[in-house]
């Protein structure tokens, strides 16, 4: 009983150790087990993990698609098949283990261990990509929750076309929660693939996009009259909030209004109704191609065509 008991506390203490030793691994940097997919486990000197030069290069190419594509991990996997791309062990890669390389961080250098413990450790192993991009593939991983059918509606859908393809472009809504309880809303516009399901192009995020449309509207030509009138509509507006705070005796009289400088307000402030109308009155058509808004011009007549070096006196 006695040596059973000293040998049973032998292996309980090198058990320990062993657990000790994979803790002091992962505090200097080296993930402990095998290395995921596009590494590989060197096992001698000071690199104990070193890059796949045959796998890694897809890897991160997936990691692009989705992120500037918003590929869906079938999407990934589809792909992947086409290209005859398989692990270590000469096996294609199923859906499950596709979305778990997505969501590691120890691709852009950090790493979990145990995956139980929420404490990240900063590895030593060469990053295959930046942290600004895995950020940018969880937000595309994220799902939404789902609203009501047809109730979904977005600001600059139906006004803008895919400049390679001339689908109309669409938009998705992503929805990510923080760690502090705290959820962020991202608004992302791309092609519709009506017509060619196996368009490249990027999406963009509203934000960008905006920026890309007040940049543009200095060289657009807005339609005179519509544009007019709207701001006519506006003006009359603030006159009756103005008469409700008491001050009846202001009146709007010899407004000058840049056309342009209006639209940038609208655009930038505006409901999605009045961004939509608005940008009806631009004498072209809007395409999205690469990340970049462009106008393809529509025939111009010279009593409809407005410059931004002429206001107009309202």
């Amino acid at each position: 009983m006695i040596l059973g008991s000293q040998a049973k506390l032998e292996n309980d203490n090198r058990g320990l150790n062993v657990i000790r030793g994979l803790h002091n691994k992962a505090a200097n940097g080296w993930r402990p087990g095998v290395a995921p997919i596009g590494y590989l486990n060197n096992g001698a000197g000071e690199e104990k993990i070193i890059i796949d030069e045959l796998g890694a290069p897809t890897i991160v190419e997936m990691f692009e698609r989705v992120a500037k594509q918003a590929y869906t991990g079938r999407d990934v996997k589809r792909w992947l098949d086409d290209i005859d791309f398989r692990s270590r062990h000469g096996k294609r890669l199923v859906l499950s283990h596709i979305y778990r390389t997505l969501r590691n961080p120890f691709y852009y250098g950090e790493f979990q261990y145990p995956k139980t413990d929420p404490t990240m450790h900063k590895g030593k192993h060469k990053p295959l990509i930046s942290k600004r991009l895995w950020d940018e593939v969880q937000i595309q991983l994220t799902v939404a929750p789902k609203a009501p059918a047809g109730t979904k509606e977005f600001s600059f859908t139906r006004m803008l076309k895919c400049g390679a393809c001339k689908t109309g472009v669409t938009a998705e809504e992503k929805l990510k929660k923080l760690k502090t309880g705290e959820i962020r809303r991202y608004v992302y516009y791309h092609c519709g693939r009506a017509n060619d399901l196996d368009c490249g192009q990027p999406y963009i995020r509203e934000a960008d996009l905006m920026i890309e449309l007040l940049e543009l509207i200095d060289n657009l030509e807005l339609d005179e009259i519509g544009a007019q009138q709207q701001f006519k509509d506006e003006l009359e507006r603030y006159e009756k909030f103005i008469g409700v705070l008491g001050q009846n005796g202001h009146k709007s009289k010899n407004y000058v209004i840049d056309l342009k400088s209006y639209a940038k307000y609208v655009i930038e402030y505006g409901t999605k109704d009045e961004k939509r109308e608005i940008l009806q009155y631009v004498n072209g058509n809007l395409y999205l191609k690469n990340q970049k808004v462009y106008v393809e011009r529509k025939r111009r007549s010279k009593k409809l065509a407005l410059r931004s070096s002429n206001p107009i006196a309202i």
